[in-house]
């Protein structure tokens, strides 16, 4: 059995150790310094809870610390950055440098590692060619000196006395303890920390000598023999007990509240004994001698069948059993000893909660779900009982837990109807609660969808400009709620703002629309449904030919339809999405009316009987024409730098000579080339093209250059 265990540990090591070796293929060590020691992940590291940690040295719990990260020359030019990320455990004083190209470098302050828990360090190691990121981790264990012994000079104790002894120590912070009486066969004893010092308190039930063996844990470690305790040396000490000079008295109650001005005297049952005198009041002071201050008082009742005495006790001072003894008193003289505590009534003076990852904040909104630490600090805390009414208890953390305060880890149920967790004691309200708001969180634009003639299309998988070659009829933007919320993933209601921009070609305004404030709420897969339900909700799809004066329909060919939906950033504390959609109304080509004047155009005509002439130049003519222009099929408004038209030829137009017998009227059909493609007024095309002559009765084809006006 033994044997299999050893193997089953060195198989774990063995593991643990290939994993620190692929680790370290960027990294060949990682160095901290404090004041003049350094600590090496690569020399100072041990194996702690089943994994590597880097152990070093401090004696104060808020150090500053010099971190040193030196990569592997090998692998340094694959290494884009390097970053130390955030913790609630310390603070970055400086950025992470890269100095001498070799070695990174950063301060940073630890925040408490007398109390700091699962402390480690996490680079992130940002790699280049889109090679990804690492994620490097170095556990850390700090370890401190710590010791403690108990010097006394009176070992003598009393039957029923309470006695208080300081504790010597160097750190107490670092000693775990609580403050709960430890019983043992013939006596009691607890730790406390008093006016700044760690203090025992024995209480002895027998006489005789009694040994007392107190051992203490720490919460960091120290070394011992090479090894990490947790545990320091047990402090032994004899003790006498006596009998007590004074008769003890026990109450019932080992702790009271003090009287008020709406309280009543409180029923007690104290220990018999027979000087006490029924229908008697006696004096409760803090000192045995005459002069003592007024803490209480104690009116005997009556006899009861258990060999005790009920009474009224009336109190008026605060105090603690570890100040010191009570005594009862008839007038100046002490008859009896007694102690307890007389503590205030419960009272709350803050309440602040902790979301993992962040910090304390005493903003008290949750949202349904949420796991949250709350920390009630007060008075007499360890005497309520508090509930969170509509809320789950997860756990009370008693290690934190003392008389002025309470720590517990609460969920908020996901269903949750109450607007307020209210805070009770013993069923009584404190006045404080939980605020439940809903979570109001921008969620990206996958619960929108657009339709303008194509079927809906979601809008956050929009990334380019729509060109729509058919009419558009209508733009629908149509809202799916189911997509907002998920069982364990809430966005609550989305308010959101479109505007609306539209555009001809030339970018001329013909509409501008805004519509703010639309909420839309998430559906009924969502948990949190019936808490949504508001007559704001957006139920029905928005047309926007409903909005606008010029319909979609109407719009002239390249006319843009500009959406822009953006959260309403006021509604998120400042964050939130803007996603800008174009619609252009594509057309293939265009229909306009040109005025051209081809000059010096070659004319090919077919020849006549004992005519070698086929081609002649002619001089200025003029062309009106009804001409198709073709756009561009990957680019917006763009025309192809050709054209199409069919019209009349003017040829020799511009020639006033009588004995001109060029001159003619033609039925032509012309393509033209252009050298660019703009939209311009004036250009210089080069006509081709053919035609009939009214007059001359023949067909002719022509080529040249000419001078283009677009009306």
């Amino acid at each position: 059995m033994r044997l299999a265990k050893l193997v089953i540990a060195i198989l774990a090591i063995s593991l643990i150790s290939v994993n620190v070796k692929a680790q370290n293929r960027y990294i060949n060590d990682v160095q901290l310094r404090l004041d003049s020691n350094v600590y090496s992940l690569r020399y100072n590291s041990i194996l702690y809870q089943g994994s590597k940690h880097l152990n070093f040295y401090y004696d104060q719990s808020q150090p500053f610390a010099v971190v040193e990260l030196f990569p592997n020359p090998e692998m340094l030019n694959n290494i884009k950055k390097i970053e130390l990320m955030s913790s609630g455990d310390f603070e970055k004083i400086d950025s992470l440098y890269l100095f001498d190209s070799a070695y990174y470098q950063t301060k940073v302050q630890f925040f408490n590692l007398n109390e700091s828990q699962f402390l480690k360090f996490v680079f992130k190691i940002t790699l280049k060619e889109d090679m990804g990121e690492i994620m490097f981790p170095v556990q850390l264990l700090p370890y401190t000196s710590t010791s403690a012994d108990l010097y006394i000079e009176d070992n003598q104790l009393f039957v029923g006395e309470q006695k208080s002894f300081e504790i010597i120590t160097n750190n107490f912070y670092n000693i775990r303890f609580n403050n709960a009486w430890t019983k043992k066969e013939n006596y009691d004893y607890r730790l406390d920390v008093n006016s700044g010092k760690l203090m025992l308190y024995m209480l002895p039930h027998e006489t005789g000598n009694i040994t007392l063996e107190l051992d203490l844990t720490t919460k960091r470690p120290t070394f011992h023999d090479g090894q990490l305790s947790f545990t320091l040396s047990t402090i032994k000490k004899d003790f006498v007990v006596k009998a007590s000079r004074l008769k003890f008295l026990s109450l019932d109650a080992d702790e009271v509240e003090i009287m008020g001005p709406d309280k009543d005297q409180l029923q007690v049952q104290i220990d018999n004994h027979p000087s006490l005198k029924m229908n008697k009041t006696y004096r409760i002071e803090d000192i045995e001698e005459p002069g003592g201050e007024l803490v209480g008082e104690l009116f005997v009742r009556r006899y009861l069948n258990n060999n005790r005495v009920l009474a009224w006790l009336r109190t008026y001072k605060y105090h603690q059993q570890s100040d010191g003894y009570l005594y009862i008193k008839d007038g100046d003289e002490a008859l009896f000893l007694t102690n307890f505590n007389i503590v205030p009534p419960p009272t709350i003076e803050h309440v602040t909660i902790l979301r993992q990852g962040k910090e304390w904040t005493r903003n008290l909104n949750v949202h349904p779900g949420e796991e949250i630490e709350v920390k009630i600090e007060g008075k007499s805390l360890h005497r309520s009982n508090f509930q969170f009414m509509g809320a789950t208890l997860i756990s009370s953390d008693s290690l934190l837990n003392n008389p002025n305060r309470a720590v517990v880890e609460l969920q908020i149920p996901m269903n949750i109807i109450e607007k307020k967790v209210e805070i009770q004691d013993n069923g009584e309200n404190t006045g404080f609660s939980l605020n439940v708001n809903e979570y109001q969180k921008p969620r990206k634009f996958d619960f929108i969808a657009i339709n303008y003639g194509e079927g809906k299309r979601l809008l956050n998988q929009i990334e380019q400009p729509i060109l729509y070659e058919n009419t558009i009829q209508d733009v629908i933007i149509d809202f799916e709620p189911e997509v907002i919320d998920r069982q364990n993933d809430l966005y609550g209601r989305q308010y959101i703002s479109i505007d609306i921009k539209i555009t001809n070609k030339k970018n001329e305004l013909i509409e501008l629309r805004e519509l703010d404030n639309i909420v839309v709420c998430p559906g009924e897969n969502s948990p949190r449904y019936n808490n949504y339900l508001s007559p704001v909700c957006q139920i029905d799809n928005i047309q926007l030919n409903q909005l606008i004066r010029k319909k979609t329909y109407d719009l002239p060919e390249w006319s843009k339809i500009e959406l822009t939906f953006s959260h309403i950033k006021a509604r998120y504390g400042g964050e939130g999405i803007e996603k800008t959609i174009e619609i252009y109304n594509k057309r293939s080509y265009g229909f306009d009316i040109d005025v051209s004047f081809p000059a010096g155009l070659i004319e090919i005509t077919q020849p006549e009987e004992g005519d070698d002439k086929v081609s002649n130049l002619t001089g200025i003519s003029m062309a009106a024409l009804a001409q198709i222009s073709f756009y561009h099929k990957r680019k917006i408004a763009r025309y192809q730098p050709y054209k199409i038209g069919i019209g009349f030829l003017a040829i020799n137009a511009f020639n006033f000579n009588a004995n001109e017998t060029q001159r003619d009227l033609g039925i032509v059909i012309l393509g033209s080339l252009y050298p660019t493609t703009k939209d311009v007024k004036l250009s210089f095309p080069l006509f081709i093209g053919g035609g009939y002559y009214l007059n001359k009765e023949k067909l002719f084809f022509v080529i040249g250059p000419g001078i283009r006006l677009s009306l």
